[in-house]
């Protein structure tokens, strides 16, 4: 699976005291984009656990180009941009009804061992779930692309 999707619609409880998503939710939404990527791909926590391994954030960056209010669908995408072997970097773009890009993100994952937080190489298993070693991928999939 080499991107996963969700739509929902903003929650009254996201919205900060200026009227728009606050940029901490945008950041809940990104994390959620993955967690639920890699539950698609068959690797929840369960999976991971019984391995003994987990991904663990080491940095985030997130570009916010427009504001979003309460009640406004979204669609949130994310995908492997690139791997090493023990680092996953995902982008994860959100966007409005109108296809209009509102937040881009890119977070750097380190695969790690659970009894010792310290990297470890991905399996075999683990990089076949997400589609294999991305070679060159930095752009959207193309089903991502504005219409």
């Amino acid at each position: 699976m080499r991107h996963y999707e969700f739509e929902f619609i903003v929650p009254p409880e996201a919205i900060d005291q200026l009227g728009h998503v606050n940029n901490l939710e945008y950041i809940r939404w990104v994390q959620d984009a993955a967690t639920r990527h890699s539950e698609a791909v068959g690797l929840g926590w369960d999976e991971y656990r019984a391995m003994g391994t987990a991904f663990v954030v080491r940095r985030t960056a997130v570009e916010y180009l427009r504001e979003v209010g309460v009640g406004e669908a979204l669609r949130v995408a994310t995908w492997i941009e690139s791997t090493t072997r023990v680092t996953a970097t995902r982008a994860t773009e959100i966007r409005n009804a109108k296809g209009e890009v509102v937040v881009t993100a890119q977070t750097v994952w380190v695969y790690v061992t659970l009894a010792t937080m310290r990297p470890t190489r991905m399996s075999p298993r683990i990089v076949d779930a997400f589609g294999g070693h991305p070679v060159g991928a930095t752009t959207a999939p193309h089903a991502l692309a504005e219409p």
